[in-house]
């Protein structure tokens, strides 16, 4: 793990709201990888929903402009084949979203 990817994902679990987009741009991919994944982790930790907080997680990805392959060792189905259903839903819907 390098330096960018741990400090976005110590950012990502003590935020308590996703940053805005324009200034997530600012930083790396490593650091933005960290912090959707940190977000996340926290998210689905103080809500008990791991649907919702990987649906967020797409949501994230796609608006910090991370590949979905990017996020792909930590997002994958329980058999390791593929992407979570949900992240690739919060993804999708975010691509798709007039807002974007």
């Amino acid at each position: 793990m390098n330096k960018s990817f741990s400090d976005g994902l110590m950012a990502g679990l003590v935020a308590h709201e996703p940053v805005i987009t324009k200034t997530m741009l600012s930083y790396s991919i490593d650091y933005r990888k960290g912090f959707v994944c940190g977000f996340s982790y926290a998210l689905e930790k103080l809500c008990s929903d791991s649907t919702m907080a990987q649906y967020q997680a797409g949501q994230l990805a796609y608006f910090y402009q991370l590949e979905q392959e990017l996020l792909s060792d930590f997002f994958t189905d329980f058999s390791g084949n593929h992407l979570s259903d949900d992240f690739t839903k919060g993804y999708n819907s975010a691509r798709l979203s007039p807002a974007s």
